[in-house]
């Protein structure tokens, strides 16, 4: 690098089970949440089983990785990313997030805290590197709902299956 920082090229992961090493992988993502997929898969290319039970960190828990892990049926006991601020006083006073608003079902908009309108415009549909498809929708704000961002277009996420995970993920790390 130019300014004499290093920055990481590759991410290696590794599975174990009874503390032996059952596979490890190299990903050029510095993420973890992105390798957790291709990890798991390079773990069955190679005829291992894949595993009844996963456990990772708050840093694989995605909605991504939570629905692999349903489709594959495996317990994911993996917390998800969010679950430490989300339970945190200032999380549930901050009003730009899509989680403190209330949906008005009739009128397809949603309300925030101050009583500001978010207006549907239209959404759209990513789809990542593996393979999963998040909807995005764009609503027009003309108010103090987003502060301190100035007024206008706005996008907000709202992760269907994020209140089902979110549950999940807590239910099942108490469960013994």
């Amino acid at each position: 690098m130019k300014n004499d920082q290093l920055k990481l090229g590759y991410n290696v992961q590794m599975g174990t089970e009874n503390q032996f090493i059952v596979g490890f992988s190299g990903h050029q993502r510095a993420g973890d949440a992105k390798c957790f997929i291709p990890h798991l898969k390079q773990l069955s290319a190679y005829g291992r089983p894949m595993p009844k039970r996963t456990i990772a960190d708050s840093a694989y828990g995605s909605e991504e990785n939570y629905t692999y892990c349903e489709k594959k049926k495996m317990v994911a006991l993996i917390k998800y990313n969010t679950l430490d601020r989300e339970q945190t006083k200032a999380w549930a006073k901050e009003i730009s997030r899509i989680e403190n608003m209330t949906y008005d079902e009739e009128l397809d908009e949603w309300i925030c805290a101050k009583g500001e309108r978010l207006v549907f415009v239209y959404e759209r549909k990513e789809t990542t590197d593996n393979g999963c498809v998040t909807v995005k929708m764009n609503v027009s704000l003309y108010g103090l709902c987003l502060m301190p961002v100035s007024s206008g277009m706005r996008q907000r996420q709202r992760h269907e299956n994020h209140p089902r995970f979110l549950e999940k993920s807590t239910t099942t790390a108490r469960d013994p």
